[in-house]
């Protein structure tokens, strides 16, 4: 459990921070490694503690909604025999979909009351800000700037042919987290 809590932590200062993150992508990976191996090692756990993370208000939204997409796009990924390079492309999109609006994201979580109008802006902007946050920090992966770029809108005519199993994947995943 503390591993996760951790990863939380670290995740949830760099979507904090999003584009004035320093040195971000190696943090993201290993992260990523970590959390595969907890994943691996019990799926079930790793869910109970990720879900029960997601009620705690002190523990923020954000890193924890990600860390869950993570898992859940990653265990669906397996059931499904996607290649390396897609499950890690869908691991990385999760933990970075909303680096755009990562503190934003935790007030809006705590809100009683609907979005507001700059609010519903600010998320319907997010996916582009986050792949050009990704970009800017020298993320060339196409597969993962795709995911990002196109998670609200998976078939979306200018997204990647080729790719929409896993944006429909990251979509779900982001849809059911958000939901819960």
């Amino acid at each position: 459990k503390g591993g996760w809590l951790d990863a939380q932590e670290v995740l949830r200062v760099l979507l904090f921070h999003g584009g004035l993150a320093i040195d971000p992508l190696p943090r993201l990976r290993m992260m990523e490694e970590r959390a595969c191996q907890w994943l691996a090692h019990d799926a079930d756990d790793s869910l109970l503690s990720l879900f029960q993370a997601l009620a705690s208000p002190t523990l923020g939204y954000s890193a924890t909604h990600a860390l869950l997409c993570m898992a859940i796009t990653q265990l669906t990924a397996d059931k499904l025999g996607l290649d390396a390079s897609r499950c890690h492309a869908l691991r990385l999109a999760a933990l970075t979909m909303n680096i755009g609006i990562g503190r934003i994201q935790d007030v809006m979580a705590q809100q009683t009351s609907a979005l507001s109008a700059a609010q519903r802006e600010q998320v319907q902007a997010r996916p582009q800000i986050s792949h050009d946050i990704l970009s800017h920090f020298g993320l060339d992966d196409p597969l993962v700037l795709d995911l990002v770029r196109w998670h609200h809108d998976p078939s979306h005519s200018q997204a990647l042919t080729g790719n929409l199993v896993c944006r429909v994947v990251l979509h779900l995943a982001n849809v059911l987290v958000a939901k819960m």
